[in-house]
């Protein structure tokens, strides 16, 4: 939905003084104003130059398979966005449920988060959310790319979704296009070409968010024609969940209710009950949710509310391109670990 003209013009004075503070941020790193720290171990940083979900949690996972599968041990970290006193972030929680025994911290400090994972058997670095970080030192940085909304309207934040200006762009060494088909061919060519003028020399691939099964809280998948005609209710608290309730549709399932919660809200036991009740006076058959919602659920929380485990179930999502565009990745991830210049950690008071 493209913002009402009268309010940006109201917000434009604030997106201009957003953009000078970005400005000259990047330009205190570039110039070395502002110090970079550097890690003893190759760092991959994953972001995107928009706000909202881009597919960053997925991505990091199948960058963090691709390393395990030349023999590494990766080791993810986070700030840990909106996260509760005391309470795990999502993504850690789902990071941590899909891949075990992978390190993985989250600390608004991602240098020390850094050291955590490196002291915990880590011999390379995921910075999650990371493309604006630039305080953490990276030897290559990834660029997500949402192609249904690439560019934020083209617009500083908060009159638009750009986290930082066009021009950041070019410290991109490489972009992936997320939900690549779910836009014609023709807008993925005027998006490689409006990143080719910023960064010519960076790859741009392609990736498609595919669902593979589902599962609920203690673990166990189910195929995913079990939604197949099914009446559910559908929640979600993440940043596009429009792009979740219609993969939902896609499968068969009939939503008799679409529940939107605000990015990364933290699911209380009454919030349960409520959904719990609504799904019951609709007369649907389960409640389905995102990986990264349903671990911040409990089998506590499911005994409270006096549901089956059945009966709270999350929709899995996988990261998939092209196998060349993965091989061309997979080189260049193990490019940047073999040929790593070996650097004495700076140490982080």
């Amino acid at each position: 939905m493209t913002p009402n003209k009268n309010i940006l013009r109201l917000l434009a004075p604030l997106s201009t003084l957003y953009a000078q503070i970005t400005t000259l941020r990047n330009t205190l790193y570039d110039h070395n104003y502002l110090k970079t720290h550097w890690l003893c171990a190759p760092t991959i940083a994953v972001g995107n130059i928009t706000t909202g979900g881009t597919g960053k949690t997925p991505t990091v996972i199948f960058l963090a398979n691709l390393l395990r599968d030349q023999g590494l041990v990766p080791g993810l970290i986070m700030r840990g966005y909106a996260a509760k006193p005391n309470h795990d972030p999502d993504e850690l929680l789902l990071y941590r449920r899909l891949l075990p025994g992978v390190p993985a911290v989250a600390n608004p400090n991602r240098v020390r988060a850094a050291q955590t994972v490196l002291n915990q058997g880590a011999d390379v670095i995921i910075a999650d959310d990371a493309f604006q970080h630039r305080r953490l030192g990276r030897d290559f940085n990834i660029c997500l790319i949402d192609a249904v909304s690439p560019f934020g309207y083209d617009k500083i934040l908060p009159a638009g979704h750009l986290r930082e200006p066009l021009k950041g762009l070019a410290r991109a060494d490489l972009f992936i296009l997320t939900r690549s088909d779910q836009v014609p061919a023709a807008t993925l060519d005027e998006i490689r070409f409006k990143l080719e003028t910023f960064a010519p020399n960076s790859p741009i691939l392609t990736a498609t968010h595919r669902p593979v099964s589902l599962s609920n809280l203690t673990n166990q998948k189910f195929p995913l024609s079990l939604l197949a005609d099914k009446k559910i209710l559908a929640f979600a608290a993440i940043g596009q969940p429009s792009a979740f309730f219609n993969t939902l549709k896609s499968l068969g399932a009939t939503l008799l209710a679409e529940q939107v919660f605000r990015d990364h809200h933290h699911f209380t036991l009454n919030d349960l009950l409520a959904l719990r009740d609504t799904a019951k006076s609709l007369h649907a058959h389960a409640l389905v949710c995102t990986a990264k919602d349903l671990v911040k659920f409990t089998p506590d929380m499911l005994t409270q509310a006096d549901l089956s485990p059945h009966s709270l179930l999350a929709l899995d999502i996988a990261i998939t391109m092209p196998p060349d565009q993965q091989n061309l990745l997979s080189t260049k991830l193990s490019t940047i670990t073999k040929n790593f210049p070996r650097r004495i950690l700076t140490l982080i008071k």
